[in-house]
């Protein structure tokens, strides 16, 4: 009689986490989001994406256990887990990814477009194609931004062209548009504190950004005297 009781106990164990499995439900990737930033470096310009993907899991956020990102072509694979993701919610919303997927050294923005795959812990898996090709890329030369004296140029084709601007530390002080390709420093009206700056090129239909290399506005006058030796 125990002996049947136990198997008893056994099979109804089996059987519910047979019914566990049988219920579970695939995550799911509704929507994403990916962009190309174009930073110019000392060794060049440097590509690296920002990509967000719109998730759910009926089984609840804490069931995902990963989101890659493949480009086939190239057989380039990045993998983002909980240490590594971006989490934040908007409006009801779960969003996980990165602002700053890197290329291996060297590596051109590849063709091809990606693919991202959503994980559980379960092992269930969701699937979408990203049609993200590198015609965005040669859409328009990199731009570029000068200043003379208490002139400034910005050079670019992209639709939307910003400044962010920094202090003499090196800290982010804000934004601003850029009405004007060429003008005077002093029109721009930036806060006083402002050392230095980036042109901010932006191409909203593709997906586009491009980041120049920071350039002082400060003019030699401007800049405190330093001591010399006599």
């Amino acid at each position: 009689m125990i002996k049947k009781q136990i198997k008893l106990v056994i099979f109804i164990a089996m059987l519910s986490i047979l019914c566990t499995f049988c219920t579970r439900s695939p995550p799911e990737i509704s929507f994403y989001t990916m962009q190309l930033i174009l930073f110019q470096e000392e060794s060049g310009i440097e590509p690296r994406l920002l990509f967000f993907a719109l998730v759910n899991d009926a089984d609840g956020m804490e069931d995902i256990a990963e989101l890659q990102l493949y480009n086939d072509s190239e057989g380039l694979f990045w993998s983002l887990t909980p240490d590594k993701w971006v989490n934040f919610e908007e409006s009801g919303l779960r969003w996980l990814g990165s602002r700053n997927i890197t290329f291996p050294a060297g590596e051109k923005f590849p063709g091809g477009g990606f693919r991202a795959v959503l994980l559980d812990k379960g092992g269930e898996r969701n699937e979408k194609i990203i049609g993200f090709s590198a015609d965005a890329v040669t859409r328009h030369p990199f731009p570029k931004f000068s200043v003379a004296n208490d002139n400034y140029k910005a050079e670019s084709e992209y639709p939307e062209n910003s400044l962010f601007l920094y202090n003499e530390a090196g800290t982010l002080r804000g934004t601003i548009k850029l009405n004007s390709k060429t003008g005077t420093v002093s029109s721009l009206n930036v806060p006083a504190d402002t050392f230095s700056v980036e042109l901010w090129a932006v191409d909203r239909e593709y997906s586009v950004q491009a980041v120049t290399k920071r350039t002082s506005i400060k003019t030699a006058s401007e800049e405190v005297p330093q001591a010399t030796a006599h």
